[in-house]
């Protein structure tokens, strides 16, 4: 049982009936479980092996197959592996289920992360990598793709972003998902219920556990619906499947729907999964009408994008990728739905306010708004139309950089007046009282506008400057509970920075939510959260470690630590108990360091290449080694760089060495799990060579040998790069978070732009907003020993002019991340700046 109390089969009696081997090492694990599916393998393998940009490892569990199921598929793999790394087919001498099957292939599974894969379905020679490309990026157990029906229905699946609450409502997350395997075996397997909706049982199961996922808005799989599907097998027990998983899972309430007659499109309106909802009723009915007709996929128009041939195309329609003739909104499916449902759920959330959108076109999205209230009989909220209806305006270069050279406003075809708008909100019967028509530019209208509170406002203004004024006028009008659509995150940079400034500016750190390849959302928060301080709070020196550390966060840590000691014996394995293990590295073989930073989850966000064979890389400031080994286990040949001594540590100009080794070990009791007084005598006895080796080179040597690392060190400051690397460049620079720590942080940088001959990767707490003036603003204190060994906090302007003078062309600033200190509870943001020569 897991904690939920739902079984769990995680030993199945199994043999291996078939093995291929190759020299290269995969990157990540298909697992197809099989029953009597013969007829479906060839296609399905033949999938798997036009996987594009991935080394694929095959697993296949034959489920106790009364047809040729196992043996067909040892002949397909053997007849032709194509570029397979590794496969095996494996044999259930009994019929154990799919959870069964799928926990058998995780436990043999060699690489991060597995996609669960249906015999029955077809994968997109682009879905694995595009997959674990976002499980990279994103910091969370599992990612999942939209999928295209196969069969006798057709439509879309997996449409919906990964959202908590709407998972407690229904399962709507096919089981083509990648997951990651510390997931896995973090919550217990998939828990086997024998009577369907394992998967659904799995998702809940994350959930409980704190983990979340992600949808990777492409369609990148097919999904076949046909009479003998699991899913069908399984509809008529659906209500007792449902009280079951109610019981387990308290916080959720599923709906019980009955059947409708007549096959697959009653199974899947019960899985809770499908685009369509067809047994919802005349109101969902309705809804799903008006989207269709919005989106014209019904008469199919052509599309007008230029550069783009004129035909109509169902996935650029679904995905809103073209600039349809006649339909009403460029959206698409996908964005439209979304906005549909956010709508609902105000309405069922009691969310108070009207709705609004910025940027209406021909007013599609506008005209959803203004349907879902009618069909949910709701009379007294307004949908608000703003608009110039005279197309985008010229970009000011000089207020908004980020808009210097964007060619909306040479578009004729998005200027859309306001009765052309008024004529297509008539066409539908819904031109009434409860429609408000906003003209002119956002900066003359939205700030004076007299209308709020908001339940949902929607951006689509495209550029920076529409989307930044939009927000400034718009969010603090927006009731809590409310949610905001920003259409262009991904399809336009300038709105893809005005979110990430306005957000960073005024401390919003609720996530982001992707609709698909361009739209996201976010929900502003219920309860009022405290705002977020421009510096880091951080414990005054003399405090206990213990005070004011949350209980939660110090017991992972204890944990952690505890499992590390285990592990260690278990191996036979007896590091040194002073090493400070700065960095959480997996070494695999169970064995993990209990880091005070874990940047396991948040790596996407430094924007390393997937595949670094053939590039060099130079980590600086390594400490225990996490940067250098990822970049390692990528294919590049690393380099780490650390002080030679603790000597060697920036400190303020005519003040004592001897007062920067004090405040490390002073500050070493706010990374330790031992009482104060303990931490003094342990590390006070040891002289300044032996707290260099516990700090950063016993930590780091103990992970290079454990991983058989061919990463080289080298000991050096950062202001000493060109002597210690004489004539070298690098492919890829990593700073890490080392400018904080130094005096002259332009010396620094300079330093290692001698370095570097490609990408230059630095993290940095970052003040102010896009738009101000380069400074760095002083944080050292003013008497000494008031730092705490931090000295500057620059500004966006600082880097970007400072990076561009050094010979970097091209430099962003990523969004704020945020991570937590263990165990003293500390919680720092973050921005990476990923720089580029050229």
């Amino acid at each position: 049982m897991n904690r939920f109390g739902l079984p769990v089969a995680l030993e199945t009696p199994h043999r291996i009936a078939f093995r291929h081997e190759t020299d290269r090492m995969p990157e990540a694990t298909v697992i197809v479980p099989v029953r009597n599916g013969a007829r479906f393998l060839d296609e399905c393998c033949a999938s798997v092996r036009a996987q594009a940009g991935v080394a694929i490892e095959l697993i296949v569990v034959d489920d106790g197959s009364t047809d040729e199921s196992g043996t067909l598929a040892c002949r397909l793999i053997a007849d032709d592996p194509g570029p397979l790394a590794r496969a095996l087919v494996v044999r259930h001498e009994r019929c154990a289920g799919p959870a069964a099957a799928r926990n058998t292939a995780m436990a043999l599974a060699t690489t991060p992360a597995a996609l669960m894969f249906d015999v029955d379905n077809i994968l997109y020679p682009r879905c694995v990598r595009r997959c674990l490309e976002a499980l990279e990026a994103a910091q969370v157990a599992f990612v999942y793709p939209i999928l295209r029906l196969m069969g006798a229905r057709g439509g879309l699946q997996g449409i919906h972003p990964f959202d908590p609450e709407r998972l407690a409502r229904g399962n709507y997350i096919d089981t083509l998902a990648m997951v990651r395997r510390a997931a896995w075996a973090e919550v217990g397997g998939f828990p086997d219920l024998d009577d369907g909706l394992e998967d659904f049982a799995f998702w809940l199961t994350l959930v409980g556990h704190g983990l979340a996922g992600a949808q990777v808005p492409e369609i990148l799989a097919a999904y076949r619906t046909h009479e003998a599907g699991r899913t069908a097998v399984m509809l008529p027990r659906v209500d007792a499947i449902h009280d079951r998983l109610e019981r387990a899972f308290p916080w959720i309430r599923l709906e019980r729907r009955l059947p409708a007659a007549g096959g697959i499109v009653a199974v899947h309106a019960a899985a809770g999964g499908m685009a369509a909802p067809a047994a919802d009723g005349p109101a969902a009915l309705y809804v799903d009408l008006m989207i269709r007709i919005l989106a014209n996929t019904i008469y199919e128009d052509p599309a007008m994008t230029p550069g783009q041939p004129r035909l109509f195309d169902p996935a650029l329609r679904a995905e809103g990728r073209d600039w349809p003739t006649t339909a009403h909104s460029m959206a698409g499916t996908a964005r439209l739905r979304n906005l549909a449902d956010l709508v609902a759920r105000t309405l069922a959330d009691a969310i108070p306010g009207d709705y609004i959108e910025a940027g209406v076109w021909r007013g599609g999205a506008c005209i959803l708004m203004r349907a879902v209230l009618a069909a949910h009989g709701e009379r007294g909220r307004r949908v608000f139309v703003a608009d110039s209806f005279e197309g985008l305006p010229p970009p000011k270069a000089t207020l908004y950089p980020a808009d210097a050279g964007d060619e909306h406003h040479t578009r004729p075809e998005l200027a859309v007046s306001q009765s052309a708008v008024e004529a297509n909100f008539a066409r539908y019967g819904l031109l009434d009282g409860q429609v408000v028509f906003v003209k002119g530019t956002f900066d003359r209208t939205l700030p004076a506008l007299d209308a709020g509170p908001f339940a949902l406002i929607r951006l689509d203004g495209d550029m920076y400057e529409s989307t930044l004024v939009a927000l400034e006028a718009l969010y603090p009008r927006l009731s809590p509970g409310g949610f905001v659509i920003v259409d262009d995150f991904g399809a336009v940079p300038g709105c893809r920075r005005a979110v990430e400034d306005y957000r960073s500016r005024h401390g919003i750190s609720e996530p982001l939510q992707t609709i698909d390849w361009t739209g996201v959302w976010w929900r502003k928060p219920l309860r009022p959260v405290a705002a977020v301080a421009p510096e880091p709070v951080l414990p005054p020196a003399a405090a206990p470690p213990a005070a004011g550390i949350p209980t939660d966060i110090r017991a992972e840590h204890a944990a952690l630590a505890a499992a590390f000691a285990k592990r260690c014996a278990d191996l036979g394995l007896r590091p040194d108990p002073l090493l400070f293990w700065y960095h959480t590295v997996d070494l695999g073989d169970g064995l993990v360091t209990p880091g005070s930073f874990d940047y396991r989850a948040s790596i996407g966000a430094f924007g390393l290449p997937a595949a670094m064979t053939g590039m060099t890389a130079l980590d600086v400031g390594s400490a225990t080694g996490f940067f250098a080994f990822e970049m390692e286990r990528r294919g590049a040949q690393v380099t780490s760089v650390e002080l030679p001594a603790l000597a060697a540590w920036d400190v303020f100009p005519g003040e004592s060495r001897a007062g920067i080794i004090a405040k490390i070990r002073d500050r070493l009791r706010y990374h330790s799990l031992s009482a104060p007084d303990d931490i003094v005598r342990m590390v006070d006895g040891l002289s300044e060579a032996d707290l260099h080796r516990v700090l950063l080179d016993g930590p780091f040597r103990f992970c290079h040998e454990r991983l058989g690392s061919t990463v080289e060190r080298v000991y050096a400051s950062i202001h000493d790069l060109g002597a210690a690397f004489p004539g070298r460049r690098f492919d890829l620079v990593m700073l890490g978070d080392i400018l904080v720590h130094v005096v002259d942080p332009l010396h620094a940088l300079a330093s290692a732009a001698g370095v570097c001959g490609g990408d230059l990767i630095i993290a940095d707490d970052i003040i102010g907003a896009e738009t101000d003036p380069p400074a760095l603003r002083y944080v050292g204190g003013p008497v000494a020993g008031s730092d705490i060994a931090e000295w500057w906090r620059p500004n966006v302007a600082w880097y970007r002019q400072v990076l561009g003078r050094l010979g970097f062309g091209r430099v962003e600033i990523g969004a704020p991340f945020s991570g937590i200190v263990r165990p003293g509870g500390e919680r720092l943001r973050k921005r990476v700046i990923r720089a580029r020569r050229g």
